[in-house]
């Protein structure tokens, strides 16, 4: 079993209780009722974009400590410097070179990133030579990165690939304001 936490907006104790189930009780603190809650079960907690409520890492020790079979999977920008905690950096995606073939712009992760989040979002790629190397050339100025990559493709819909490379070329500000669950 596992539970998943989407950008915590009110106290993020609040957030793990409400997600779980465990209702609040008078007289009781909400964090001795989420341990006693997890204390039996074995769960996995995913929990995204913590660098939002990172000052909230110590509740995080808590569950480490205090459950016996609970295991957090935590995304963040910041290190939470807690004892145990295994750090995974993320590399950017892997960019084709400037006179690759079709076939392999196509398959380079970043392209093939690109590629798939436009097309969850309805775009209608043509995928010929001119648009994969349009592609190629977002994802290079993006650096690769999965998250810039995934707000590009999904505005690629409304603009085009062209569009917004064009854009790109001016500011990456163009990147931000979307749906808030991206």
């Amino acid at each position: 079993r596992f539970a998943i936490f989407w950008r915590p907006c009110r106290s993020f104790v609040s957030s793990i209780a409400s997600s779980l189930g465990v209702p609040e009780s008078p007289g009781q603190s909400l964090v001795d009722l989420v341990l006693n809650y997890l204390r039996p079960r074995k769960m996995l907690l995913i929990i995204d974009n913590f660098e939002h409520v990172v000052a909230a890492a110590g509740v995080l020790g808590q569950l480490i400590t205090e459950t016996d079979q609970v295991m957090l999977l935590v995304t963040s920008r910041e290190r939470l410097r807690l004892s145990g905690e295994r750090v995974v950096e993320v590399p950017p995606l892997a960019l084709p070179g400037a006179v690759d073939s079709d076939e392999v712009l196509r398959r380079a992760d970043a392209v093939e990133l690109f590629i798939d989040r436009a097309r969850a979002a309805g775009s209608d790629l043509d995928l010929d030579h001119g648009q994969l190397k349009i592609i190629t050339e977002i994802c290079r100025r993006l650096d690769g990165i999965p998250l810039a990559i995934e707000l590009a493709a999904s505005r690629a819909k409304v603009v085009g690939p062209e569009e917004l490379l064009r854009r790109l070329d001016r500011s990456l500000s163009f990147l931000t304001g979307g749906a808030r669950d991206l």
